[in-house]
């Protein structure tokens, strides 16, 4: 409570700088928004990704996506990189969740090259009239595709609602999550090559946890989901939490 107290009092001395593509989006970014408007996506926001309904419709995709990234980096020769596979992967995993682009269509492939156009890692070497170029194509194809199918964004919008804030087009909402979708496929990407690094140079910290308390006869998506739960923490118990 305390702690909680402290935070509340100085929030405006604890505030995180804003990312680069702020500006690009009218009213601001999620965690950068006015107090009342970043509440009302809060909660929106929360009851939506924690669907586990709707999560667990899509496991196989993402694990057949894990799967192939990993026969990928086997396949590599020995020294190379594992980042690449991993990204792509974690790419197309987060596209059809957020916007509902299967990793078979085209439009998949496309939207990988456009959001390397606005990729704030590459701001310093992407051209302006590129970087936004790039954003109304991505806006284009996300309004073409995502609010008709079962995906985040389908589901936070409202087409036929009254609140205008939750039209599909609305331009907070809609580079919200064009935007959130970068920013999640870039972080998980990032720690799943460093969960894999953890894997390879501590194989016997974390193991192969998982099979002697769910048994052979648990569904694999079950397995599949404990596992996760074991590696990840022993994953984090292995390297340094201020670095994380």
């Amino acid at each position: 409570p305390e702690g909680n107290a402290f935070l509340a009092e100085h929030e405006d001395d604890t505030v995180t700088p804003p990312m680069p593509f702020n500006r690009d989006v009218p009213g601001g970014f999620m965690r950068y928004m006015a107090p009342d408007r970043h509440r009302a996506y809060r909660a929106r926001m929360m009851r939506i990704f924690a669907d586990r309904a709707f999560l667990e419709r899509y496991d196989h995709e993402v694990s057949d996506a894990w799967a192939t990234a990993l026969r990928r980096i086997a396949a590599s020769p020995r020294g190379a990189h594992p980042a690449a596979p991993i990204e792509e992967a974690t790419f197309a995993v987060m596209a059809r969740l957020f916007f509902g682009i299967g990793p078979d269509e085209p439009g998949l492939t496309r939207l990988r090259s456009l959001y390397r156009d606005i990729d704030y890692r590459r701001a310093l070497v992407t051209r302006r009239r590129r970087y936004e170029r790039a954003l109304k194509a991505i806006e284009a194809q996300v309004l073409a595709v995502a609010p008709a199918r079962d995906c985040l964004f389908g589901r936070f919008s409202d087409p036929a609602g009254d609140d205008p804030w939750l039209r599909p087009d609305d331009p907070t909402l809609l580079r919200n999550f064009i935007f959130l979708m970068q920013t999640s496929w870039i972080d998980v990407a990032d720690l799943l090559v460093w969960t894999f690094r953890q894997h390879l140079d501590h194989p016997e910290g974390v193991g192969h946890p998982g099979t002697r308390r769910t048994g052979g006869g648990a569904p694999a998506a079950a397995r599949r989901r404990h596992r996760g739960r074991c590696v990840g923490p022993a994953s984090v118990g292995l390297g340094r939490g201020e670095d994380l």
